[in-house]
């Protein structure tokens, strides 16, 4: 016996039916965004190491600073860096 559950999605635009089967569930785009920014994060996780050797997170830009044993980090340059040169990468390969 198979079990089904309709979602109703509440928007202007017509309804879309999300169905999710008892045993298997079907990948909406949303679910494919938040997998793809997920695995992201756990590649920079892994990668934070080798980038910190390169010298990627010390750059005019970045902002580090500490406040009460706490350190905070926003690498605004590093992360314009990484998006061109991953830009230009990805265009190459299309």
């Amino acid at each position: 016996m198979r079990m089904s559950v309709v979602i109703f999605m509440a928007s202007a635009r017509p309804q879309k039916r999300y169905f999710i089967q008892a045993g298997r569930a079907r990948i909406t785009g949303m679910t494919k965004w938040l997998l793809t920014l997920l695995l992201g994060l756990f590649l920079l996780g892994l990668l934070t190491p080798l980038l910190k050797r390169a010298g990627i997170g010390r750059l005019p830009g970045d902002i580090r600073f500490r406040h009460r044993g706490h350190a905070y980090y926003f690498p605004f340059t590093s992360s314009v860096l990484l998006s061109i040169f991953l830009s230009i990468l990805l265009s190459l390969f299309k």
